[in-house]
């Protein structure tokens, strides 16, 4: 039947992968998996390569207005983009995850709250105010209708961490 044709399958592995795993056997391992990573770790050696000579022969062409300006916009996308993720992004992204798994041990909300408040418990000597613990084990463990704003909770906590 087929599964006695597996259970052999599966003894002709055995015997052949592991109880014949000679010496021979464990050199040619090690020997293909060097092979494997020098030649993996060639490959990255010469993307990088390939990288920095095109940035290079970038700078060393001419400087023109149209230039400038690209850099100039490129340098204050990044700037707009990070003003953005403080400001906004990562409250949007919060609700988003929040709306999107219900569970609660999924919910990035509590999962952040439990992650604050186990930094307070592993320092020594370390005690959170009463307002800013009762808000993360509000977060934590509450009911997600009575959470005030979760950023300004975790703004707090980091305030807090950071002065002491």
């Amino acid at each position: 039947s087929s599964w006695v044709a597996r259970l052999d399958s599966l003894k002709i592995f055995w015997y052949r992968r592991i109880v014949n795993f000679d010496n021979d056997s464990q050199t040619e391992l090690v020997s293909t998996t060097k092979q494997f990573f020098q030649a993996k770790w060639q490959s990255v050696q010469d993307w990088t390569d390939t990288k920095i000579t095109t940035v290079r022969d970038w700078l060393k062409q001419p400087w023109d207005v149209s230039r400038l300006l690209a850099v100039t916009a490129t340098v204050l996308g990044l700037i707009g983009v990070t003003w953005w993720w403080q400001k906004i992004g990562r409250r949007w992204w919060l609700a988003l995850r929040r709306k999107s798994n219900r569970r609660s041990d999924q919910d990035p909300v509590r999962r952040e709250a439990s992650r604050w408040l186990r930094r307070g418990a592993k320092r020594d000597a370390f005690h959170w105010p009463e307002d800013v613990r009762s808000e993360l084990l509000r977060l934590r463990f509450g009911n997600a209708d009575s959470w005030q704003d979760p950023d300004r909770v975790f703004q707090a906590a980091k305030a807090t961490w950071r002065s002491t």
